[in-house]
């Protein structure tokens, strides 16, 4: 994955305007400055991709070959996006800060990547001098970009320990991040006229102190982070392992598995396994971690199949392993995601991955391959829903391609992702975006 979120976020930095290129190395080089106690290499999945994922922030909607970048974002304890301005950023940090620890201490390593991306993300832009302060429009963008990316940089720093005792520690970390917007905050009011005026050399020594400061901060919040979460789940904890098989989808093999645990906030992405081309098997591995004892219905999610539930029952310390098989849609190939709308984790008003507005229920952004041959349609108890198509190249803005309205008839999509809209007050009881013949190649 290293990289490649890197290559779709360059259109997305102007666009969102926080940090610009220093995001990057205000991430590397707070992760350099972690002793090698915390072994953040091995249990991140290697720190080299950290600074692509701290980017995950800001691109709220993202959908990429292994997972969908709201999955990072959104959870019953912070079920809505939110501005990364003060005051409103400063509501990400403790629910963040929680479930980062709960992943680093129950989930695979990529898993606890992502969102531990995330949460540097918002430290990260705590720091930034106009969202301290904060500011938009041109002046933002100079207070924040004025400054070499090569510049960015802190050497033998060595992050402060924190409380061991985890409310302690949250509370700490709280302090430390609103001693880091204080810190901007005053050099955000010595910036501003310094950006009105468009003085960039005056601008850049500032903006410095800013980003320098909040490399400290990641390095401090991250080893907070890794030595709460050493021991891995915490004594009488249960653990949920398993298997999830499924056929493959030839355009998109990597298609990621939810699972989820109802009425809880935790939920993971299985990791793929190795997959050879031509494989017609897709099989993923899942780890979730440091559970309370407790029954529990877990839910299995996949686009492109149905979805599936499972009452387990763990005990106090009990590791449980499951082996599941995901049945394939009835649209074999559908790209919506709880294209049956049974799962509510999220919100229990309204289905997963679907938002109601202006008469319409809309799907979250999917990626299709480019120029294929879709069919499409919703349906409840009374039969067929009017629906309609929305294309476009930015997983954000699907709707800003022309819409194509369908009637059942196969339609070639141009674009990278869709989403689709059903018609009508209640939402549909199934819905689908799938391919009318078999699509070749494999869409990224």
């Amino acid at each position: 994955m290293a990289g490649l979120l890197a290559a779709a976020l360059v259109g997305v930095t102007q666009h969102a305007g926080a940090w610009g290129t220093p995001h990057t190395e205000i991430t590397r080089h707070g992760l350099r400055a972690l002793p090698a106690s915390d072994r953040a290499e091995a249990r991140l999945g290697g720190l080299r991709q950290m600074e692509d994922l701290a980017w995950g922030g800001d691109y709220q909607g993202g959908a990429f070959a292994q997972y969908f970048v709201d999955d990072y974002l959104l959870f019953p304890e912070f079920p809505r996006h939110s501005s990364h301005l003060m005051p409103d950023v400063a509501q990400t940090w403790r629910p963040f800060f929680r479930r980062t620890l709960q992943a680093l201490r129950g989930e695979s390593p990529q898993n606890a990547a992502r969102w531990l991306g995330t949460f540097l993300h918002f430290v990260e832009d705590s720091g930034s001098p106009p969202h301290a302060l904060p500011l938009g429009g041109a002046v933002h963008t100079r207070m924040e970009n004025y400054v070499l990316g090569l510049h960015v940089r802190l050497d033998g720093y060595h992050p402060r320990e924190f409380p061991h005792d985890e409310a302690a520690a949250e509370g700490a970390v709280v302090s430390r991040i609103g001693a880091l917007v204080a810190f901007s905050r005053e050099r955000a009011e010595r910036l501003r006229p310094l950006a009105e005026r468009d003085d960039r050399l005056a601008c850049e020594p500032l903006i410095l102190e800013c980003a320098q400061d909040t490399i400290r901060a990641v390095a401090d919040v991250t080893h907070c982070l890794l030595v709460l979460a050493a021991e891995g789940p915490r004594p009488g904890a249960a653990v949920l392992r398993g298997e999830v098989r499924a056929s493959a989808d030839p355009a998109f093999p990597q298609t990621p598995v939810r699972v989820l645990l109802a009425r809880t906030g935790i939920s993971t992405v299985a990791d793929p396994g190795p997959r050879l081309p031509g494989d017609r098997e897709y099989r993923a591995a899942f780890v979730l971690g440091d559970l309370p004892p407790d029954d529990y219905t877990v839910w299995f999610v996949r686009a492109g199949c149905r979805t599936v539930r499972k009452r387990v029952r763990l005990a106090a310390g009990e590791r449980r392993t499951l082996s599941v098989r995901l049945p394939t849609d009835p649209h074999p190939g559908n790209r919506v995601r709880n294209a049956d709308l049974q799962l509510r984790w999220l919100r229990p008003d309204r289905p997963d991955h679907w938002t109601f507005a202006g008469g319409m229920w809309l799907t979250d952004a999917f990626p299709i391959v480019r120029g294929g041959r879709y069919v499409a349609g919703a349906q409840d108890a009374a039969g067929a829903r009017r629906i309609r198509v929305r294309v476009g190249e930015d997983p954000r803005f699907p709707g800003a391609a022309p819409a194509a309205n369908l009637d059942g008839e196969a339609l070639a999509l141009n674009g990278r992702y869709a989403r689709l809209e059903v018609e009508g007050e209640t939402p549909p009881l199934a819905a689908w975006v799938a391919p009318a013949v078999g699509l070749k190649g494999e869409a990224q």
